[in-house]
């Protein structure tokens, strides 16, 4: 999972990306800061998981502020077998 993300308004936030499973959360990243003056943010997020089928994988980004964090086209999602 490789979001790039920016801040949507004046203001910096920060934001709490999670991979779960089932609806579970499996991964999660500590706060990550996401700064209006910068650049488009890269942030990887990597994991193992055993999966059955019919299991289903989701990915959120969380805004720890009322500052909405975007995420941008570009971003991917691989699952390697």
């Amino acid at each position: 999972f490789a979001p790039l993300l920016t801040a949507e308004a004046a203001g910096d936030t920060t934001a709490v990306l999670k991979i779960k499973k089932n609806g579970s959360v499996i991964q999660q990243t500590v706060a990550i800061a996401i700064d209006t003056s910068d650049d488009k943010e890269q942030v990887c997020v990597n994991t193992i998981a055993v999966l059955a089928k019919g299991d289903v994988i989701t990915c959120t980004i969380d805004a720890q502020s009322t500052v909405v964090v975007n995420c941008w086209t570009g971003s991917q999602f691989f699952i390697f077998f």
